[in-house]
Parts: C-alpha cells; sequence; structure tokens
C-alpha cells in the first residue's frame, strides 16, 4: 500500500534540498542527526546522531536508489539496529520529489 504526502513550502527547491541532504540542515531537523552519505545511486546512506547508542547512533539507513539533486531522491530505508533486532528485514521505500509549484518566492 502506497502511502503520499503532498508537502507545500514556501521555499526555492534548491534550498529544500540543503537542508534534507546536508549536516547543517539535517542536524537541526532530525533531532541532532547528520545524514552520511555519497549520494551515488547504489549507495549506502545513514542518519547518525545521539541516541541509545551515544553519539554515534545510526537511527535509519539504507541504499540510494535514484538522486538527481534538486528534484528527486528515492532510497530503502531501515530503523537503525538499536531499535530493533531485525532491523534489516523491515524495509520501506522513500521517494522525495521537488517542484516548484506556483511563483517562486525570492
Amino acid at each position: 500500500m502506497d502511502l503520499k504526502y503532498e508537502l507545500y513550502i514556501g521555499a526555492k527547491p534548491e534550498e529544500i534540498w540543503r537542508i534534507l541532504t546536508t549536516p547543517e540542515g539535517t542536524k537541526p531537523i532530525f533531532f541532532g542527526s547528520i545524514l552520511e552519505s555519497t549520494f551515488e545511486v547504489g549507495a549506502p546512506y545513514k542518519y547518525v546522531g545521539p541516541g541509545n547508542d551515544g553519539d554515534e547512533t545510526v537511527h535509519v539507513y539504507g541504499t540510494i536508489l535514484v538522486y538527481e539533486p534538486y528534484k528527486v531522491m528515492s532510497y530503502t530505508e531501515h530503523p537503525g539496529p538499536s531499535y530493533r533486532e531485525n532491523h534489516a528485514e523491515l524495509e520501506t521505500r522513500v521517494t522525495l520529489t521537488l517542484e516548484t509549484v506556483g511563483s517562486a518566492r525570492s
């Protein structure tokens, strides 16, 4: 079953992309965690930050499936090992698509 959310944000795609993909952007919105990846298709990624295992807790991890800067990022997602013993078996697919709707703000 697919679950789809549409969010409208008053910002340019480049600004949103920076927040979703840089340590400076992810740390404030993902509870102190930073996103680590090369962002190449097939590359691993992980959100690492403070948690049950200390400052290096892996909260979520997976594989990059699609990566087109400022447009789309798709990846598999697993809960971190400290959350579930069977974490590798629990997989979700996430796709983030950015598009400008209406007039862009400056």
